[in-house]
């Protein structure tokens, strides 16, 4: 067991031989044992780290380096961090990780996450132009109409 969350989750891992893959990740609540392994990994996923919203950080390893990662909702993010191995060892209810690279000395990294740009409001305007061009047809059909009777 590598880590747990105000849940009672808990993230660790397991050692198997199944085609060259010999360490697995897991989760573990209420019974359920949910096996992990990050679809780029060549050799091994270890999580390390779980929030109470259940993302799950840590690295796996693939060309003999280890590379960090998230996992949300079974969708895997690898980090992009500089250096040969890096990995992710801890994420708070915010998102924000914390972990450490090497590149040529080990450093630490505390990486907060951006805000996206909330879609409604790129779909305003396009919403509002759309429903002027709507107007403008209906105008020039009517027009068309009421030309059309008095000939």
């Amino acid at each position: 067991m590598q880590g747990i969350n105000n849940n009672g989750t808990v993230v660790g891992t397991f050692t198997a031989n199944n085609g060259g893959i010999s360490q697995y990740g897991y989760t573990y609540t209420n019974g359920i044992f949910t096996t992990l392994q990050d679809p780029s990994s060549d050799r091994s996923t270890a999580p390390v780290g779980i929030n109470d919203n259940g993302t799950v950080v840590g690295d796996f390893t693939a060309n003999n380096a280890f590379q960090g990662f998230i996992e949300a909702n079974g969708i895997y993010t690898t980090l992009d961090l500089p250096g040969i191995n890096h990995g992710a060892s801890g994420i708070n209810d915010n998102g924000v990780i914390v972990g450490g690279f090497y590149n040529g000395v080990n450093y630490g990294f505390v990486a907060t996450p951006t805000a996206a740009v909330p879609e409604p409001s790129t779909l305003a305007p396009f919403g509002f132009g759309l429903l002027g061009l709507a107007g403008l047809r209906w105008m020039h059909m009517k027009r068309e109409t009421e030309r059309r009777q008095r000939t």
